[in-house]
């Protein structure tokens, strides 16, 4: 399974990276979407709640893994991750409140 064979090369999603980059790309796509309105505090919380995690389709993704869970406040937050060059730690690229599709993948593997 490809998420297996990225988890085997660059390590679980043990710790999040946020940089610059993110901030400043959530900064851009929040005032445009309103979906895109996700806090680090909320990645953080979905990251230490009950991830599950999902191979982001389509070609050539910059982000191949995407962290899927609920807020604390039980919003279910979809955030696109990347490897980076340490093993275990893996970079946000945005974040979206899911949609129903995501909402019910997310649903399927919790039974």
């Amino acid at each position: 399974e490809v998420l297996e064979d990225l988890f085997w090369a660059h390590g679980g999603v043990e710790e999040l990276d946020f940089d610059d980059e993110f901030a400043e790309h959530m900064a851009i796509v929040r005032r445009q979407f309103r979906k895109h309105a996700v806090s680090e505090r909320e990645i953080r919380e979905v990251h230490a709640g009950e991830p599950e995690y999902f191979e982001n389709e389509g070609e050539k993704r910059r982000a191949p893994v995407i962290l899927l869970g609920p807020t604390k406040a039980g919003r279910i937050v979809a955030v696109p991750l990347e490897p980076t060059h340490r093993n275990g730690v893996w970079r946000p690229v945005t974040a979206y409140e899911a949609n129903a599709h995501d909402r019910g993948r997310y649903k399927e593997k919790r039974r």
